[in-house]
C-alpha cells in the first residue's frame, strides 16, 4: 500500500481544536486516567472533547457522574428507560446517575 506524496494542498499546518468545538461555553477537555475504557478505543491519557449542549441520546457515548465520579459510558434505552452501559461490560448500570455532557472527540496517541 502507498500513499501519495504530501504536497501544500495534502495537509494541515496546524491543528486548531477550535474546529471540533461548536458550542464553547459549554465545551470541555478531558484527559482520561485508567485502562478500563480501552475496550471501547479509550486509553490512558487520551483527550476527550466533550459538549454538555448536546442532548444525551441512546447510543451516545456520556460522561455522566455516578456515585460522586465522573465515567465514560455509553448510553442506552432499555424497556424505555435510560442505562449506562460500561465499555467493558456487559450488564448496563441501573442506579442513578446524571449525565454531564456528550464526548464528541476522542484524541489519542497510536
Amino acid at each position: 500500500m502507498s500513499f501519495p506524496a504530501p504536497t501544500d494542498y495534502t495537509y494541515e499546518q496546524s491543528l486548531d481544536l477550535n474546529t471540533f468545538i461548536k458550542n464553547a461555553p459549554v465545551t470541555f477537555f478531558f484527559r482520561v486516567a485508567g485502562e478500563a475504557m480501552a475496550a471501547g478505543c479509550i486509553h490512558d491519557g487520551d483527550l476527550l472533547i466533550v459538549d454538555r449542549s448536546l442532548d444525551a441520546l441512546s447510543g451516545k457515548l456520556v460522561v455522566a457522574a455516578v456515585e460522586g465520579d465522573l465515567v465514560i459510558h455509553r448510553l442506552c434505552l432499555d424497556q424505555g428507560r435510560l442505562q449506562l452501559q460500561p465499555l467493558t461490560q456487559s450488564h448496563p448500570y441501573k442506579g442513578d446517575f446524571d449525565i454531564w455532557g456528550v464526548v464528541t472527540t476522542i484524541i489519542h496517541n497510536v
